[in-house]
């Protein structure tokens, strides 16, 4: 199947899951569990649209206890602020996506200074490759990211079939779901 009718027939599912306030809990507690496990500090996350995986405990805590950076489409690529207000220095962009809003004087993060980012996608499978919304934006910013990569989904949607790959595609590091956390082995 090419990526473009897997990507339309994995929103379809999607689209139909129930999601309960306990899948929810249960995700972010496990993505909290390896973020605190790991000592990450710098993290770029991304705020969920109402389809996407719900991690807004997990940015919560993570603006507690951590440094939270989000991202905002500049030139077709993804640039990284500083966010320490999720209410206040966000504002709805192309798509209804809550990005940084530069009029709250928000400091850039360099990508050097990320020790993680946390990666939404529609699917992924065991060798940590993403199926993402077809922009190409993780894709671009993933190909030169040094540090840790999490991708966070649902169980239903971690697959085991391989996913269709192309070179410019960047597995990642970690997979978060509901029940578990899954390490990859990209040896």
């Amino acid at each position: 199947m090419k990526k473009e009718e897997l990507r339309e027939s994995i929103r379809e599912q999607r689209n139909t899951l129930a999601v309960t306030p306990t899948q929810v809990r249960q995700l972010n507690q496990n993505l909290i569990a390896l973020l605190e496990s790991l000592d990450l500090k710098n993290i770029l996350a991304y705020h969920p649209l109402p389809q996407e995986v719900d991690i807004l405990e997990s940015l919560e805590w993570i603006l507690k206890n951590r440094s939270l950076g989000l991202p905002k489409v500049e030139n077709m690529n993804l640039k990284v602020y500083k966010v320490s207000d999720l209410q206040n220095q966000l504002a709805k962009q192309a798509f209804s996506i809550l990005e940084p809003n530069l009029v709250m004087n928000l400091d850039p993060i360099p990508i050097t200074q990320l020790s993680c980012v946390i990666v939404p996608g529609l699917v992924f499978d065991l060798d940590g490759l993403r199926l993402g919304y077809g922009g190409g934006y993780y894709d671009r910013f993933l190909s030169s990211f040094p540090a840790v990569k999490i991708g966070v989904c649902w169980d239903d949607f971690l697959q085991s079939d391989p996913l269709p790959k192309q070179a410019h595609d960047v597995a990642m590091d970690y997979i978060v779901t509901e029940t578990k956390v899954f390490r990859v082995d990209n040896t």
